[in-house]
Formats: C-alpha cells, sequence, structure tokens
C-alpha cells in the first residue's frame, strides 16, 4: 500500500524530499548527477503511462488535484522505501554470514533512490507549489550533468555485469535495451513547467 499523506504533513514530506535532493545534487561529482538523470528516465519509461501516472502530471504537475498528486507521490515514495529495505535487510543478512554486500550494489541502490525523488519531487510540485523554484534547480543540476551521460551509462551497464556476476541475477536487458543515442535523447526530456517563468506575484 502506498503511504498515505494527510493534509497536515504532506506539503512538509514534499519540502523535505526537495531539499534532501537538492543539497545531494549540490554536492555530488557530474558523474553521479548524471546516472541520477539516466536511471531516472528507466524509471520514467517504466512508471508514468497510462497504468501508473499520466505522463503530463510531470509538464504540468499543478493541473492536477492535490489528491491526485498525492497518490502519485505515494506510490513513488512506497517503491524508494521497499526498495532500500530490501537492501537494507539484505546487507543484515549477509552480514550475519560474514559476508558484505559489495558497495558498488549498495551505491547503485541509492543513486536509483534518488531517481525516483526526481519523479517524486517533480509531481510533489501539485502537493507544494511554494517548492517549484527549488524543484527547477534540482533539475538544472540535472541537466547540467548531461555532458557526462555517455560515461554515466558505460557505468550503469558495467553495474549491471558486475552485479550478474556476483548475484546471478540477470540485469543487463535493462540497459542494453536502450542504445546510448536513444537513452541521451530520453534524458533530453525536461518537465515544461520548469521552463515557464515563476510568477512573483
Amino acid at each position: 500500500m502506498p503511504i498515505a499523506l494527510d493534509s497536515s504533513s504532506e506539503s512538509a514530506r514534499v519540502a523535505i524530499c526537495v531539499k534532501d535532493l537538492k543539497s545531494h545534487l549540490e554536492t555530488e561529482q557530474p558523474l553521479e548527477r548524471s546516472k541520477i538523470l539516466a536511471m531516472a528516465h528507466i524509471f520514467r519509461r517504466d512508471l508514468f503511462g497510462p497504468d501508473v501516472a499520466p505522463m503530463e502530471m510531470l509538464d504540468r504537475p499543478f493541473s492536477f488535484d492535490r489528491q491526485t498528486a498525492a497518490s502519485v507521490y505515494g506510490v513513488l515514495e512506497q517503491l524508494r522505501n521497499t526498495n532500500l529495505r530490501q537492501m537494507e535487510s539484505t546487507r543484515k543478512s549477509l552480514a550475519r554470514m560474514d559476508m558484505p554486500l559489495p558497495d558498488f550494489i549498495l551505491s547503485h541502490v541509492r543513486t536509483s533512490a534518488r531517481a525516483l525523488e526526481v519523479w517524486m519531487v517533480t509531481v510533489g510540485v501539485g502537493i507544494s507549489p511554494d517548492m517549484r523554484a527549488d524543484v527547477r534547480a534540482i533539475w538544472g543540476h540535472l541537466e547540467g550533468a548531461s555532458p557526462v551521460l555517455p560515461v554515466a551509462f558505460a557505468a550503469l551497464r558495467a553495474f549491471a555485469d558486475a552485479n550478474e556476476e556476483v548475484t546471478g541475477i540477470r540485469g543487463k536487458a535493462l540497459f542494453n535495451s536502450l542504445d546510448d543515442g536513444l537513452w541521451a535523447e530520453a534524458c533530453r526530456y525536461i518537465p515544461a513547467f520548469t521552463r515557464a517563468r515563476i510568477s512573483t506575484q
């Protein structure tokens, strides 16, 4: 079940996510920012559409009612939290057997969580419109890392190879289904509302 956001806490939770993601992007190296951008567009392909949430919500979050935005935000938040909990559970289980979870897996799960947060805060503008300027800044940081995307694509494919070797879980298809040109084209997408001038009235 997605986490329900009541009217007294939903704006605060969105604001915390926005501030945390913005701070993270401000301090990370371009390669990490570009990996977050690349992963975000894998999630956009898989999560947004007629079955989960309308793509139009990303361009025009203000055009949807608050309840709809909160529902979609909750789905994304639940997915992020579940992935992080599963990682932590696996880490603890392996630690009890003196088998540490490889750092590259921990790093990838955290990068993926940040990528989900990109869409959480984008949708979250429909819940907390006063976060719009910060969300625009987030997209600015991501867009600024786009020159490093070819390196990010290679790093993500290298992760899939290493993860399959360690865990036996086939993951190559996740990244090999897109060539670099198509992936880079997807990463050029920027939500339309971030391009519009913010009214000061």
